[in-house]
């Protein structure tokens, strides 16, 4: 009546989605590394974070009471869950019973260090 309707696959079609495929593979391995370093850098922020938290509790349940031990005014360390990670702290008495700590944590990162700073303010009471 009609005709004869062919069913199947044309080569056009074919092409059409290996060109589609090709360049999606292609854009994937550009994204790929830009990926690879956001994603490594979240991990150090991260775990710098980790540490002036846990540090920033120490300090203030250490030298937070006046019955305790004097503040310093520096220390510096490794710390135990991130051995990678080098601190220093710096001690500043602002007001009588008010210090300031500042906290800088260093790294190495391909032959080069890098170092994150945190503020932060305790009382001793």
């Amino acid at each position: 009546m009609f005709g004869t309707v062919k069913k199947g696959v044309s080569l056009i079609a074919v092409l059409v989605a290996l060109c589609l495929l090709a360049t999606g593979i292609a854009t994937l391995f550009r994204i790929l590394p830009v990926l690879n370093t956001l994603s490594r850098r979240s991990n150090i922020y991260s775990a710098c974070s980790q540490i002036a938290d846990r540090l920033f509790k120490e300090i203030e349940e250490k030298f937070g009471s006046r019955p305790g031990p004097p503040v310093p005014d520096y220390l510096e360390g490794r710390d135990s869950l991130h051995p990678d990670y080098f601190y220093r702290v710096w001690f500043q008495e602002i007001k009588e019973g008010l210090y300031q700590v500042e906290l800088e944590i260093s790294w190495l990162t391909g032959g080069k260090t890098e170092k994150k700073s945190f503020y932060y303010t305790f009382r001793r009471r």
